[in-house]
């Protein structure tokens, strides 16, 4: 979708969204801990459903441009509008907008679940689920990874049920609306 293409509802809805984001969560995001010490950057992993609407695009693109911001990965979820596979469908448009972004190197993308979980006790298995435990066990509970979910936290809830320590060493933002 095109910012041409949203209804009046869509836009006023991206509006507040980013807006509210930059200004609630924006300190919260750039005033953590430090990918790695000396590091002025803050290590970050966001989950999209990115082809959705507009706004995931908006923030990918923000993220990956920021100083402030080393975005390790992105992995892909499912939303109701995207075609099945779902996350394979997002993982295309976050693809799409990271090879539209001038930039040296492209953090990876990864497809994660294209389907919400089956029950609270039942994880999915996925290559997003893998990266962010990998990217997690370099983080402590005073040195967070900070995990920026902007669709379905399916990911999130998968990585902490194969591994609750993860707790421990992720911070979760969610800018989500349900």
């Amino acid at each position: 979708m095109s910012c041409s293409n949203m209804k009046p509802a869509q836009t006023l809805k991206f509006l507040v969204c980013t807006l509210g984001a930059f200004l609630l969560l924006g300190p919260g995001l750039f005033a953590g801990e430090r990918a790695r010490p000396g590091d002025l950057r803050r290590a970050v992993v966001i989950t999209s459903d990115t082809g959705a609407d507009m706004d995931d695009e908006w923030t990918i693109a923000q993220a990956v441009l920021a100083p402030e911001l080393d975005v390790r990965g992105i992995i892909t979820t499912h939303a109701p509008s995207l075609a099945a596979p779902a996350a394979g469908t997002a993982a295309r448009h976050a693809r799409t907008v990271l090879q539209n972004i001038p930039m040296r190197t492209r953090p990876p993308v990864f497809a994660g679940a294209s389907v919400p979980l089956k029950s609270k006790t039942a994880s999915w298995t996925n290559s997003g689920v893998t990266f962010l435990l990998e990217q997690s066990r370099g983080f402590t509970a005073s040195n967070r990874l900070a995990v920026l979910a902007l669709g379905a936290a399916t990911d999130i809830a998968s990585a902490l049920l194969v591994d609750p320590s993860c707790a421990d060493r992720i911070e979760i933002i969610a800018m989500a609306f349900n």
